[in-house]
């Protein structure tokens, strides 16, 4: 919740939002955020490891899908 090379507390407003939905503040050292609503956690596509984090979850969807559709 603190910027580490401020120590400023981090505000989330919908600026930090691209389509209401993705959460995008390269000043935030969080790679996975609280969702704006409900329940859960998003990834800061501001920081660049949330990209790799995004490929390998989608690799990984991708390879049990191909794994179950073998039989």
């Amino acid at each position: 919740m603190f910027n580490v090379a401020l120590r400023q507390p981090q505000i989330r407003t919908m600026n930090n939002y691209k389509w209401g939905i993705f959460y995008v503040n390269s000043d935030d050292l969080r790679i996975f955020v609280p969702k704006r609503f409900g329940w859960g956690w998003t990834l800061n596509f501001g920081h660049k490891k949330s990209y790799w984090i995004l490929a390998l979850i989608l690799l990984s969807l991708a390879i049990s899908v191909r794994l179950i559709t073998l039989k």
